[in-house]
């Protein structure tokens, strides 16, 4: 099943992240241990995005040092998951549909991926953008 996988940057081509399709495969079990392993390894929080949207995070990101995600931090922030406005995601983002019956990761709805690369298009387009000085006008 596809979850879609939002990585923190730090290159100078991709300096505020990715957004991309990662394929999750296997048992619930295989499917635990390729989250953990996508993560960097440790524990995982579990977010409610929305409805039809979960995310897992690294638990302990901020105190590992894992470098701020401001794609994934941006996407909270737009969805309404209660984030406050000092707090931010630091490492990877993965997120996945909402739980079938037998509470179990389901695909990932289209539309969070199309918004998380909306977001990241922002980012990159403000990055990019000139400030033309026309001297003295407000």
């Amino acid at each position: 099943m596809k979850c879609v996988k939002i990585a923190p940057g730090g290159t100078l081509a991709r300096k505020d992240g990715t957004v991309e399709y990662l394929e999750v495969s296997g048992t619930s079990s295989e499917q635990y241990k390729q989250i953990i392993e996508q993560l960097g390894g440790g524990y995982m929080e579990g977010l409610t995005l929305s409805a039809t949207a979960f995310a897992y995070i690294d638990e302990d990101g901020k105190s590992k040092g894992l470098p701020p995600n401001p794609i994934a931090t941006e996407l909270c922030t737009q969805l309404g998951t209660g984030l406050s406005r000092a707090d931010f995601i630091s490492g990877t983002m993965l997120i996945f549909g909402g739980a079938d019956k037998d509470g179990e990761n389901t695909e990932c709805p289209q539309h969070i991926y199309h918004l998380a690369s909306a977001i990241r298009e922002l980012r990159e387009l403000k990055s990019n953008a000139t400030v033309i000085d026309v001297g003295g006008l407000n």
